[in-house]
């Protein structure tokens, strides 16, 4: 069965790998296809505040999501801010309303951020978001990604390792 790297830009290469086959979510209802779900990735990186008013998401781009960020579902339910049980729902939904496509942009561009500061090391990337943090005052970066402040902090901190200023 093909596989599908996972490269939301070219410049990513071999760096992310997703492997799902490729036609596993294009027969799903309300499933998005791998390529839909690229497209929109990159969209939610380079959208606005204005853009993403009007921006339609649907459910199944939030599993996809979780299976390329390896982030577990009650994270990822917690970074959009609703229950566990409402993110088992809203994976089936046709339209995300506007706080949960605000929380997953937010996050996505947080994401894509980290892999450029880590120079497109996923492995290493994963591995600071999952380590307690002195300049987040000893929390862990994946724990503060539930509001949009705590993304501001592990933000703040990326920009710190990007610009070499850890004091």
């Amino acid at each position: 069965m093909e596989k599908y790297t996972f490269k939301p830009y070219e410049e990513f290469g071999e760096a992310m790998r997703f492997e799902e086959p490729v036609g596993t979510y294009s027969l799903a209802t309300p499933g998005i296809s791998l390529q839909e779900f690229f497209e929109k990735y990159i969209q939610l990186v380079k959208s606005t505040a204005i853009e993403l008013r009007d921006m339609s998401v649907v459910g199944s781009f939030l599993e996809l999501l979780q299976k390329a960020t390896e982030i577990r579902a009650e994270v990822m339910a917690d970074i959009i801010g609703v229950s566990k049980s409402t993110y088992y729902r809203l994976l089936k939904d046709d339209t995300l309303d506007s706080h949960a496509v605000d929380a997953v942009a937010s996050f996505t561009k947080l994401w894509h951020y980290g892999l450029l500061v880590f120079d497109k090391d996923v492995v290493s990337f994963k591995a600071w978001l999952h380590t307690q943090n002195e300049n987040l005052g000893g929390i862990k970066p994946l724990d503060l990604l539930q509001s949009e402040n705590g993304r501001r902090e592990v933000e703040k901190a990326l920009d710190r390792i990007e610009y070499s200023v850890y004091g």
